[in-house]
Order: structure tokens, then sequence, then C-alpha cells
């Protein structure tokens, strides 16, 4: 039972993100299909990509560059206290 409502929630989810980002995900059977038809012709290039890593990466250096514009601001300030 759990693993029919799995394979419902996966076919949700394939539905909803192939009308969100507007691409129809193709299953094993159409590969399979298509290796029938084409044979030798047929070259599949597969792409992935790790969208977090490059997500982590940009919060990363954004932090890095707050936190260097904080320990700016915070001399500054030092500086401006001690010339009252």
């Amino acid at each position: 039972m759990i693993l029919k409502t799995q394979k419902i929630f996966l076919m949700i989810l394939i539905k909803s993100t192939e009308n969100r980002i507007n691409f129809q995900i193709r299953d094993s059977e159409y590969f399979k299909s298509l290796k029938s038809v084409l044979n030798k012709k047929l070259h599949l290039m597969v792409s992935y990509l790790n969208c977090d890593s490059l997500i982590f990466k940009k919060i990363e250096n954004e932090l890095v560059k707050l936190n260097n514009d904080r320990n700016k601001l915070l001399e500054k300030n030092r500086r401006y206290s001690i010339s009252k």
C-alpha cells in the first residue's frame, strides 16, 4: 500500500514539475522505444545541475561580503567614537 501511495505521489510531483517548468519528463519506456527505433543513431545527452550547491556558494559569498562590510562599519564607528 505504501509503495502504491509513493508512486502516486511521485507521479503528481512529476506532473507538477512538468507544468511548472513547461518541460515534459519522460519515463524509461519512452527512451527504450527511441532506442529500438533509432538504434545506433540515438545519442542521448544527460545533464544534472546541483542547484543547492550553487545557491549555497552564492549565499556563502554574500555572507562573507556582508560580514566584511559590517566589520568596516564597526571600525569606522570605533574611530569616530575615539575622535570625539
